[in-house]
């Protein structure tokens, strides 16, 4: 969403707030570190963020790991 431009901020806090009024599970984030972390703080516990791409693959290889298990 880099090439929002002027509108970045608002549509990055306008993405938070749906993520957080829907039934999102999980949303795991990785890119600019200011605009996602502005994105997470407005989608509350459905976000993380990671700031380095090993770090987001582990996630993810967990959590598929952990919804084979049930």
């Amino acid at each position: 969403m880099g090439e929002l431009g002027e509108h970045a901020k608002h549509y990055h806090q306008e993405i938070g707030r749906l993520i957080k009024q829907s039934s999102i599970d999980y949303i795991y984030l990785y890119g600019n570190k200011a605009w996602m972390t502005l994105l997470a703080k407005e989608a509350g516990n459905h976000a993380q963020y990671f700031e380095h791409k090993h770090d987001l693959i582990e996630a993810l290889q967990f959590l598929q790991i952990h919804r084979l298990e049930r």
